[in-house]
């Protein structure tokens, strides 16, 4: 591939095909204010002459925004129809041209043609044909669309008419569009590029169009191009009306991507990027936490069932088991989120199977006169007990960050506050379940065996005399079912979590690299997993624990002040669901937490701390540097689909079936706490 030519005694060269692209580029002041167009006549024809050499197949592997990089880039390129592009991949732009514009090529040919053509190869090919070229080329496909009228037919040609204005002052448009119609402009559409991307101001200029159009019988059509979900809602307030809306869509991933990312999108809009930074720093610390707190876990319920089966591997370090298993589930996450994906449901299925058997088998194992009485002579100190608090609360979060799959959520606004009141639920449910059994198993002169057990279940059981089939049963369950459906994950999540923040500018670009086999975040999942080892090596599942609550309960508190500053900036703000008592939950929320880090690990909370700091110095250093505007609302969120009635009536029943089974659950989970009180 050769990017240079010679030109009147001067070389030209060129670094990149897309360098090529942009110097082979017609005049365009755009070009000129980025500093990507030819600097001179000279070297816009330099440009056309080394593309015009440039192969199909020269452009297709090299695009203008990397394969890896970009889901535009990859949806074009996985869409081509790889046997007509074989057929035409050796030949030159040059040649491409010059077989368009043959007379013996006609629509049927091109058509064909262009399934094999990537966006670049089209773009090269029009940067060197002249107007007539393009009309001439463009004659031989016939495309018609019809709204108020017909366009596209044989011997019709149909200009739009653009009246922008800078503010977008009704009697301005008005004035343009008159001036416009004069030129006879205007028959394939009136269409507008808004200043203001707002519900008033669409309204004010659809309705200043319209009254125009219908007052002189203009044959044409009219548009606002505001963003489409502006345009939605506008048409929703029953005071305009459309002749069509449609939606410009950008060339790369980088300029249509939404900027998403939970609470980080949260502080990002109610407070600022510098609180979007600490909230996202914090959640990746706390998620991948809590998966390299399940690694250590596995790695002892994994070394007693061995011990149980009469293998013993007690001199192992648990922290070797524990990095293996990372190493598996960073290859299951590069290999993609369908295999990741199956794989979690069947975890999640195995727990529930194992649980509710090992359930059953120490039914009638349990002694209900180990509930009487008080366990401990004495309370622990104050800040110790404010320690437990913290631990407890931890084992309980989690099904909250379901949210930030909203984006890829059908109907959320109803899907996600239902899953939020049902997972509480389900989650205490879970864990009384086997509070219960633990206390009806074991006699409190274990307990202090407990307090210092890496695995209070099993190790309660081995105390109690309870070993055998009910300890291999419940490892099995425990490693093979919860630890895994936790870790795996513990390093989806937050990989895609950096990858967001990557896209935003908010840590280094590399980590928005996507495979171009696997089309995963792989650079994000090995950061994921560079962050497990690093925790994983300290050995301590209490340090890891008090690590990720603290970095949790950050991120928490900065979701509720953002809550409190999106309540304060966007008042008005459409909100499919609300939640009761918003702000009393926060200022709550935030007290307690505030009370609860007080009395956290020191060494944990130090750890917290050095985290804030790297987190606001790279913002610092880096992030302000090139801070982008933030989106709308309404870009940010987009259109939320209503469902059918038919689907509504689904889905409520699907939702009473699991309000039903929850309650059911629920109920069982604290009414066995009554029956020892009852028969004693």
């Amino acid at each position: 591939m050769i990017l240079k030519t010679r030109m009147l005694g001067q070389t030209y060269e060129f670094r990149t095909v897309k360098e090529v692209l942009a110097k082979a580029s017609e005049k365009k002041s755009g070009d000129e204010l980025a500093g990507v167009g030819a600097s001179s006549a000279l070297e816009r024809i330099a440009g056309k002459e080394v593309l015009s050499q440039l192969t199909v197949a020269d452009l297709r592997n090299h695009p203008s925004v990397p394969y890896e990089e970009d889901a535009v880039t990859r949806i074009i390129q996985d869409d081509l129809d790889e046997m007509v592009y074989e057929k035409i991949k050796n030949k030159t732009i040059q040649e491409m041209r010059e077989w368009i514009l043959d007379d013996a090529t006609d629509s049927e040919a091109l058509m064909w043609a262009t399934k094999g053509m990537t966006s670049e190869v089209i773009a090269g090919i029009s940067k060197l044909m002249s107007n007539m070229d393009l009309i001439l080329a463009g004659s031989k496909i016939r495309v018609t669309a019809t709204c108020n009228t017909t366009i596209g037919t044989e011997n019709v040609l149909a200009a739009r008419l653009q009246p922008n204005h800078p503010i977008d002052d009704p009697e301005g448009v008005a004035a343009s569009t008159f001036e416009g119609l004069s030129y006879g402009s205007g028959d394939a559409v009136i269409g507008l590029n808004p200043a203001i991307d707002t519900v008033d101001s669409t309204i004010a200029i659809w309705n200043v169009l319209g009254e125009i159009r219908d007052k002189y019988q203009i044959p044409t059509q009219t548009c606002v191009l505001s963003h489409v979900t502006t345009q939605m809602e506008a048409l929703r307030t029953g005071n305009a009306s459309a002749d069509l809306c449609f939606q410009s869509i950008a060339g790369s991933e980088s300029a249509l991507a939404a900027f998403a990312g939970g609470t980080y999108n949260y502080a990002k809009r109610g407070l600022n990027r510098v609180w979007a930074n600490l909230a996202g720093w914090h959640y990746i610390i706390s998620v991948v936490g809590i998966g390299a707190g399940e690694t250590l876990a596995f790695s002892n319920y994994f070394k007693i069932l061995f011990s149980e089966l009469g293998w013993d591997i007690g001199n192992v370090d648990s922290r070797w088991i524990a990095l293996i298993l990372v190493l598996f589930f960073l290859v299951l996450n590069l290999r993609g989120i369908e295999m990741s994906g199956k794989a979690q449901t069947g975890f999640i299925f195995f727990f529930w199977g194992c649980s509710i058997a090992w359930f059953l088998y120490m039914i009638p194992k349990v002694h209900f006169e180990y509930f009487g009485g008080i366990a401990m002579d004495s309370l622990p100190p104050f800040n110790e007990m404010m320690y437990i608090f913290g631990l407890v609360w931890w084992c309980y979060t989690g099904f909250e960050t379901c949210v930030s799959m909203g984006a890829e959520t059908k109907h959320p606004q109803y899907t996600l506050p239902r899953a939020l009141k049902v997972s509480v639920f389900l989650v205490f449910a879970l864990n009384a379940l086997f509070q219960w059994f633990l206390v009806a198993l074991v006699p409190h002169t274990f307990y202090n065996v407990l307090a210092v057990a890496d695995a209070p279940y099993a190790e309660g059981l081995r105390a109690a005399g309870l070993v055998g089939f009910p300890i291999i049963l419940l490892c099995i369950g425990i490693a093979f079912g919860g630890d895994l459906s936790t870790i795996n994950p513990g390093i989806a999540a937050p990989a895609r979590y950096i990858y967001t923040m990557a896209e935003d500018g908010s840590l280094p670009k590399f980590l928005c690299k996507v495979h171009p086999k696997y089309k995963t975040p792989y650079m994000s999942v090995v950061v994921v997993g560079i962050i497990n080892i690093v925790l994983i090596v300290t050995g301590s599942i209490n340090y890891i624990a008090s690590v990720s609550l603290i970095s949790l309960a950050i991120c928490y508190m900065i979701g509720c002040l953002a809550y409190l500053g999106l309540k304060k900036h966007y008042p008005e703000m459409n909100r499919p669901y609300k939640a009761p008592a918003g702000k009393i939950g926060c200022y709550f929320t935030i007290i307690c937490y505030s009370f609860m880090l007080i009395f956290a690990d020191q060494v944990a909370l130090l750890t917290s701390g050095i985290v804030t700091v790297l987190a606001v110095l790279y913002w610092a250093l880096f992030t302000r540097k090139h801070e982008q505007k933030i989106p709308t609302i309404e870009e940010e969120i987009g259109e939320i689909e209503e469902p059918s009635k038919e689907e509504k009536k689904s889905m409520d029943r699907e939702y009473k079936v699991w309000k039903i089974g929850t309650a059911i659950v629920t109920v069982l989970a604290l009414g066995i706490y009554v029956v020892p009180i009852i028969l004693s």
